[in-house]
C-alpha cells in the first residue's frame, strides 16, 4: 500500500504536540503528535505529506539558515488536540530502502531491481550514510510504495520499504522537575550518591548543544549522519538531553541522572517550518553508530512514526544484542495505534503522564499502542540551546519566581526520564559490564526487569497491580528499582507481548484472534526463577490457555490469550511466587483477516482511521474473464484511502510477502481511488481498502460470460409501413440467471425505447422494434444501437450491443 501506511515499513513521522502555557493547544514546535499522517496544517508538510527535502534522504535546511540553523520553532494556534486526519505518509521522494537476501547473487539482485522498476536497475550509494546491509534505490517519485512491494515479494530480497521520514515526539507546554521528583531520582542521589556518573546515554535526536551550562563538560564527541558538526538546529535534542542529565539549575538538578555522559547523535534536522525530521535510513545509521564500539550504554529515541520499518527494527535489535538498552517515546497521537521504533521488539516504550489532583494520571495526548511504562510528559522543564539567535523552545513554566524556565509537553520528554533511571541503575551495578553474549543480553534483561517490575502508582487504587494499555506497567520508581535490584528475596513479574505490543494491534484482525504473552518472573536482582508454577486467569472478553505453566530456565511462562470479539478489552492475571499482575489486551476492530469477508453493497460508506480501523477487506468470487471495477468517492482533501487486490491464496492481507494481483493504484498512473482487475482464473479476490479517512465504495463485476452476443435481424430497417423491412428482431442469450434491460439509443446516445425483463432462468430473449420511440413516433434516419445490460443482484453486470440502421 502505499506501504507507507502500515504493512512493513510504512511511513513514519509522528510528531510531538505542542501545548502552550495554561493548556492552550498550539501547533507543535517540532510537529504535532501524529501529524505526519495528520492535519492539513502540519508545519512543513505539503499536500503529499512530505517535508521539503534536500540531498538524498535528508530534509532540506531551512531557507536562510546559517550552518543548518533553523530560525526557531513556529507556533500556530490550532483548535483542540492535533489528531490524525488521514494525510499520506511522509517519505523521501524517489527513495526506497532494500535489504537483499544473503544468498542472492549480483545478477539476481540486478534482476529484482529491474523487475521492480528501480531507475537504471541498480542500487546507489546515497550521499548520506546508510545502515549496514541496506541499500538505497532510486525510483520515480510517487512509485516508492509500489517498488517496495514488488521488491519485498522477490525471493532475492528480504524486504523493501520507502525511506520514511520521522519526527521528534515533542509538543510545547509546571513545575520545574516534577517528573524527576515523581520517579524519586533525587532521593536516590541523596541516599546512595548515585547520579549516573560515567554512564553513557546516547541521545539520538537533533544534536545536543555542548555549550549548554548545565551539560558542559559531559557532552562527548558524537556523530552527525549528515556530515556536519552536529549542531542542534531544532533545540529538541538539547531539551531531551537536559531531562536525562542537566544539573546546577537555579532550582536544583533538573535531569534524572545529573552525572551521566551525553553522547549526541544527530539524525533529525530542522525542516524550515519549525519541524524536526529525519529519514529511517538516517535514524537507523545513528542507532548503529551509538551501539557500536561501546559508545553508549543507553540509547534514547524521542522520535517515531506510525509505520513499521524493518530497517529501524533491525537497528534496534542489533543495539539490544550489543547490550545497549533502547528507550523510545510512544508518541503523542492520543490513540492506540502503535508507533515505531517504540513498538519494535526489545525497546522500552514510554507513554506519557500528567498531574491531576496531585497524582500522576495518563496524559490524554500520549499514544498507547505499545507502552511498557509511563513518565512525565506534561509541562516538563527543558534546557535551551545557547547558539546566538536560536529559537526558544517551549512556554514559560508556571513555577513562581522562575520566569526564565521553559516547559514543554510530549512523550519525547517522558522517554529520557526512563533513560536517566536506567543510567542510575547502570552506575549502581558495575557488575553488569561484560562483552560476552550472555553478559550483553543479561544486562538489558535485568535493567528492563528492574524498571518494569517495580513500576507503580498509575492504575486506580484498589485494583491491584495491573499492566494497562495506556500506561503499561506504570510509573518507574528509582528507589524501588534500586532497592529490589540488591534484594534476592524480592519477586518481580513483568509482561511481554510476542509482538512487543501489549495490545495485539500488529495482528490487525477483526475476527477472534490470539496473542501470545509471556510472564517473566525473577528475584529482585533479576535472576530468573525457574521451575515455578504460574497460574493464569482471564476475564473480560478473553480466555487464557493454559490455566497454569511452569517457568523455564529464563524464568518465563507463556500463555495464549484468545479474544472472542474484536473491539473489546480482555485481561489475563498471573499469580506467581506471591505476586499477582494483570495485563490488558485489546483486539482492534479491523478487517484485515480475509476469512469471512463479504462484499459490501455498492456505494457503501466506510471510515478508516488510525485508532480503530485501518483496513476494510471485501471478498469477491470472480470467474475467469470477469473484471472487478471499484472506485472510492468522497475522500476529503488531506485524507488518503487506496485499494489493492489480493488473489485466491490470500489468508491475511497484512502479510506483506503476498503479491497483490493489481497495483494500478501505485503504478505510473497513480490513482489510489480507482481500480480495475480482470481475473485470469476462477477464484476469490480480496479487495483491501486501506488508509485514513472516509469514503464511499462503488463497485461492480463485469461478467461478459453472462450474456451471449446480441444480433438484429434485419440490421437495416425502413419503417415506412409498406410491409417490407419495417421491423427488426433483436435477439440475445442470457446464460446466467438475472434481470436484463434493453435500451435503444439514437446516434446522440439518447434512449428512444426501453424495456426491462425480470430475473429469470437462462435462455433466449428477443424484442421486435418497428423504428418508433416510446410515444409511437417514427424515429429519424441514422445508426441506432440496441444495448442490453444484465445484473444478478450481487454486483455482477454484463453488457452487449448491436447496431440497427434506420432509413427513411
Amino acid at each position: 500500500m502505499p506501504v507507507c501506511i502500515r504493512r512493513t515499513s510504512a511511513v513514519l513521522c509522528l510528531l510531538l504536540l505542542a501545548t502552550a502555557g495554561a493548556g492552550v493547544p498550539v501547533a507543535p514546535a517540532w510537529g504535532g503528535a501524529g501529524q505526519a499522517v495528520g492535519r492539513a496544517d502540519t508545519p512543513g508538510v505539503g499536500r503529499a505529506g512530505t517535508p521539503a527535502v534536500g540531498r538524498a534522504g535528508t530534509p532540506a535546511a531551512p531557507a536562510g539558515a546559517v550552518g543548518g540553523k533553523a530560525a526557531g520553532p513556529a507556533h500556530v494556534d490550532a483548535p483542540g488536540l492535533a489528531r490524525r486526519s488521514g494525510r499520506r505518509p511522509a517519505i523521501v521522494p524517489g527513495e526506497v530502502l532494500v535489504r537483499f537476501a544473503p544468498h542472492a547473487a549480483l545478477s539476481q539482485r540486478s534482476r529484482a531491481l529491474r523487475a521492480a522498476g528501480a531507475l537504471d536497475g541498480a542500487a546507489v550509494q546515497p550521499a548520506q550514510p546508510t545502515p549496514a546491509g541496506v541499500r538505497l534505490v532510486r525510483v520515480r517519485a510517487g512509485r516508492e510504495a509500489a517498488v517496495a512491494r514488488r521488491l519485498t515479494a522477490d525471493p532475492a530480497v528480504v524486504y523493501g520499504e520507502p525511506n520514511h521520514l520521522r519526527r521528534a515526539f515533542a509538543a510545547t507546554g509546571e513545575d520545574v522537575g516534577w517528573g524527576v521528583a515523581q520517579v524519586r531520582a533525587h532521593r536516590l542521589w541523596a541516599r546512595d550518591g548515585v547520579t549516573g556518573a560515567g554512564v553513557r546515554v546516547a541521545v539520538v535526536d537533533s544534536g545536543v548543544d555542548p555549550h549548554q551550562p548545565q551539560l558542559r563538560g559531559r557532552v562527548v564527541a558524537g556523530f552527525d549522519v549528515y556530515g556536519g558538526g552536529g549542531r542542534d538546529d531544532c533545540g529538541h535534542g538539547t531539551a531531551v538531553a537536559g531531562v536525562v542529565a542537566a544539573r546546577n539549575s537555579a532550582s536544583g538538578a533538573l535531569g534524572v541522572a545529573p552525572g551521566a555522559v551525553i553522547v549526541p547523535v544527530k539524525v533529525l534536522r530542522g525542516d524550515g517550518s519549525g519541524g524536526c525530521v529525519g529519514s529511517d535510513a538516517a535514524i537507523a545509521e545513528g542507532i548503529e553508530w551509538a551501539a557500536g564500539a561501546g559508545r553508549a550504554d543507553v540509547i534514547n529515541l524521542s522520535l517515531g512514526g506510525p509505520e513499521l520499518s524493518r530497517t529501524l527494527t533491525r537497528a534496534v535489535a542489533d543495539a539490544t544484542a550489543a547490550g545497549v538498552l533502547v528507550v523510545a517515546a510512544s508518541g503523542n497521537s492520543g490513540d492506540r495505534f502503535p508507533n515505531y521504533p517504540a513498538s519494535s521488539p526489545g525497546v522500552i516504550a514510554v507513554g506519557g503522564l500528567m498531574r491531576a489532583a496531585g497524582r500522576p494520571v495518563w496524559w490524554p495526548q500520549a499514544s498507547y499502542g505499545s507502552v511498557d511504562v509511563a513518565a512525565a510528559a506534561r509541562r516538563v522543564p527543558v534546557l535551551q540551546v545557547t547558539y546566538p539567535g536560536a529559537g526558544v523552545v517551549g512556554q514559560p513554566c508556571a513555577r513562581p519566581g522562575d520566569g526564565s524556565q521553559r516547559c514543554v509537553d510530549g512523550t519525547s520528554f517522558a522517554a529520557p526520564h526512563v533513560a536517566g533511571l536506567a543510567a542510575l541503575l547502570r552506575e549502581q551495578h558495575p557488575e553488569l559490564g561484560g562483552s560476552t553474549a550472555a553478559a550483553r543480553t543479561g544486562r538489558v534483561r535485568r535493567l528492563r526487569q528492574w524498571l518494569l517490575g517495580t513500576a507503580d502508582g498509575v492504575w486506580p487504587a484498589g485494583r491491584g497491580r495491573r499492566v494497562t494499555r495506556r500506561t503499561g506497567h506504570g510509573q518507574p520508581d528509582a528507589m524501588a528499582a534500586a532497592a529490589a535490584s540488591v534484594d534476592p528475596s524480592a519477586r518481580l513479574t513483568t509482561w511481554q507481548g510476542k509482538r512487543r505490543v501489549l495490545s495485539p494491534s500488529a495482528a490487525l484482525l477483526a475476527v477472534p484472534d490470539t496473542v501470545a504473552l509471556t510472564a517473566a518472573v525473577t528475584d529482585g536482582t533479576g535472576r530468573p526463577l525457574a521451575g515455578r508454577t504460574v497460574a493464569f486467569a482471564a476475564s473480560g472478553a478473553g480466555r487464557a490457555s493454559p490455566r497454569s505453566a511452569t517457568t523455564g530456565s529464563a524464568g518465563r511462562a507463556r500463555v495464549t490469550l484468545r479474544s472472542p470479539d474484536a473491539g473489546r478489552t480482555a485481561t489475563v492475571t498471573t499469580a506467581a511466587v506471591g505476586s499477582r499482575v494483570a495485563v490488558e489486551a485489546y483486539v482492534l476492530q479491523r478487517d484485515d483477516n480475509v476469512r469471512g469477508a463479504r462484499p459490501p453493497r455498492s456505494g457503501s460508506t466506510g471510515r478508516l482511521d488510525g485508532a480503530d480501523d485501518f483496513d476494510d477487506v471485501a471478498r469477491f468470487a470472480l470467474r475467469r474473464g470477469e473484471t472487478l471495477r471499484a472506485s472510492l468517492l468522497g475522500v476529503a482533501g488531506g485524507e488518503f484511502v487506496a485499494m489493492v487486490v489480493f488473489g485466491p491464496a490470500a489468508t491475511d492481507v497484512t502479510d506483506f510477502k503476498q503479491v497483490p494481483l493489481t497495483e494500478d493504484t501505485e503504478d505510473a498512473e497513480f490513482d489510489p481511488e480507482r481500480l480495475v482487475h480482470t481475473a485470469g482464473r476462477d477464484g476469490a479476490r480480496y479487495l483491501d481498502v486501506f488508509g485514513i479517512g472516509t469514503y464511499r465504495l462503488r463497485w461492480s463485476i463485469n461478467s461478459p460470460g453472462a450474456l451471449g452476443g446480441a444480433a438484429a435481424t434485419p440490421d437495416t430497417i425502413t419503417p415506412n409501413g409498406d410491409g417490407r423491412r419495417d421491423t427488426t428482431r433483436v435477439v440475445w442469450k442470457v446464460r446466467r440467471r438475472g434481470a436484463t434491460t434493453l435500451r435503444i439509443t439514437d446516434p446522440a446516445g439518447k434512449t428512444v425505447r426501453s424495456r426491462s425483463y425480470r430475473t429469470g432462468p437462462p435462455g433466449a430473449r428477443s424484442f421486435r422494434w418497428g423504428g418508433r420511440d416510446g410515444d409511437g413516433r417514427v424515429v429519424r434516419a441514422g445508426t441506432y444501437r440496441a444495448r442490453i445490460s444484465w445484473r444478478d443482484g450481487r454486483g455482477r453486470v454484463a453488457r452487449t450491443a448491436t447496431r440497427i440502421t434506420v432509413r427513411r
